[in-house]
């Protein structure tokens, strides 16, 4: 039985995104279009001042446009414009302009650079592979911009110097591989994806080895180049296939992790 209209074009996800209410001490409210049609999506979120207070107002409807991961580096982008002392203009005055500094902070000069290096941090400080990866999805969203011919404003340096700032950053970032001993995987296992996986010498994968079995744990850092010759997402994929691996093989006490400084 056909249905009476064709529906095959309707989008059915969520098209309405409520954020938390209050995050670091900032109110978040969706942005009333029709009271400040001024503004339009603002790039889906904006931080202002309404009646001295700092708002993160966010439309909606397009609030999840560019994902899950570009949104929330976005959302601490503009928390990060109050935290550096950008804001203290009111939505009805105007828009970003310089404020007192919360933070002892080193600046570029830009006020959005500064905030993205702002978000990156917060990101980052999570020391976690979630952090990481909204990093690298926002990277992904800028270079994409900068193809389809966004080359920036008077305030946003274009996306392409943008992504190429924050993908540096991310590239740069310490990191290690942490191996776990276990007492009981053997040997030659272990020698076996150290050699492979992580480029080792036979030499240093099997001193690496020694000195896990006297304090229970190792950390794998240059002398592998991992931090240099390896990526942090490179290292985390060989670092789950290990992990994958290893119960395959009868080795389920197997600890090995990717972590992040």
């Amino acid at each position: 039985m056909a249905l009476p209209q064709d529906w095959s074009h309707i989008d059915w996800r969520q098209s309405v995104i409520v954020l938390p209410e209050i995050t670091e001490g900032i109110a978040s409210l969706p942005l009333n279009a029709d009271q400040f049609p001024k503004y339009g999506r603002a790039y889906y979120m904006m931080a202002v001042r309404q009646d001295e207070k700092p708002v993160v107002y966010y439309n909606a409807k397009e609030v999840g446009t560019g994902g899950q991961f570009v949104s929330q580096f976005v959302f601490w982008h503009e928390i990060g414009h109050f935290k550096l002392g950008h804001v203290h203009a009111s939505l009805k005055d105007g828009d970003h302009s310089d404020g007192p500094g919360v933070f002892d902070a080193k600046t570029t000069g830009n006020k959005e650079v500064d905030a993205d290096l702002f978000a990156y941090r917060h990101w980052m400080n999570t020391k976690t592979l979630y952090g990481a990866k909204v990093i690298d999805a926002t990277v992904t969203y800028l270079q994409d911009l900068a193809k389809n011919g966004d080359q920036g404003d008077k305030d946003h340096p274009s996306p392409s110097q943008r992504a190429q700032l924050l993908a540096s950053s991310l590239k740069s970032h310490t990191s290690y591989v942490r191996l776990h001993n276990d007492n009981n995987t053997p040997g030659e296992y272990v020698l076996g994806f150290l050699v492979g996986a992580f480029k080792m010498t036979k030499e240093s994968a099997t001193s690496a080895m020694k000195e896990a079995e006297k304090k229970g744990w190792v950390d794998i850092w240059s002398a592998t180049g991992f931090g240099f010759g390896m990526g942090f997402f490179e290292a985390y994929e060989r670092v789950k296939f290990i992990s994958e691996d290893a119960p395959k093989k009868g080795h389920k006490s197997l600890r090995i992790e990717v972590k992040l400084l």
